[in-house]
């Protein structure tokens, strides 16, 4: 399935939207129960966890990009 570029960064601002809410919802529910050490603890894992799913993000993106690309250059001799 393609997306059009327009609809791809709408659900990225979409899906930034309703992360970033979930992640100050538990932010502030963990700085409200636990002490500062455990918070910053959690902080700094939501942070690495934000990076790690931006890169399999951007390698999916890659990938879908190359499957596309070799399915077009085969439709053109009718391979597909």
């Amino acid at each position: 399935m393609k997306i059009k570029k327009g609809m791809d960064f709408t659900v990225k601002l979409l899906m930034s939207f309703v992360f970033g809410t979930l992640g100050a919802l538990l932010m502030v529910s963990v700085r409200e129960n636990f002490s500062f050490t455990v918070t910053l603890i959690v902080l700094v894992v939501v942070i690495i966890v934000a990076f790690i799913l931006d890169e399999v993000w951007k390698r999916h993106k890659k990938r879908e990009k190359k499957i596309n690309f070799l399915l077009s250059f085969f439709s053109q001799f009718g391979l597909f």
